[in-house]
């Protein structure tokens, strides 16, 4: 995404939060949604223009549906499996996720709204992001 994209999602609600999915992915198809803020300000070509006037970078901070989560791997594709064959009615996993126990990154369908921007979290260039975030 780009500074412009981010200034669209919050000032105007009608344009809507659309994410991008990744057709393959290291945990199946479908959105990516890291736990911590610095794995998407570190991650190497995913943020590279998303920076406000001051040159800080900008990350949305969003709020998740994660519902019922199962280990992602890469062939899946964005159907999600059933939670058990046999059951009636048949239940299907909301989510992907990397570790079930202490999920650091989740993979949501393609299609479906589970996420909310809820905060622009700026950056500065020379903190590490744990420690320099500003609330929009």
């Amino acid at each position: 995404g780009s500074a412009e994209v981010v200034d669209e999602i919050i000032s105007d609600p009608r344009v809507g939060f659309k994410a991008w999915y990744n057709e393959r992915g290291l945990w199946g198809q479908g959105v990516y949604f890291a736990r911590d803020a610095v794995y998407s300000v570190e991650c190497p070509g995913c943020c590279d223009e998303c920076f406000d006037a001051k040159g800080n970078r900008m990350v949305l901070l969003c709020l998740v549906q994660t519902g019922l989560p199962t280990v992602g791997e890469e062939h899946l594709t964005r159907d999600m499996p059933k939670v058990h064959e046999e059951m009636r009615p048949k239940i299907t996993y909301d989510t992907f996720v990397d570790c079930p126990s202490n999920p650091e990154m989740f993979v949501t369908p393609v299609g479906v709204s589970l996420a909310y921007p809820a905060y622009v979290i700026h950056f500065s260039q020379d903190a590490h992001p744990a420690y320099a975030i500003h609330f929009s």
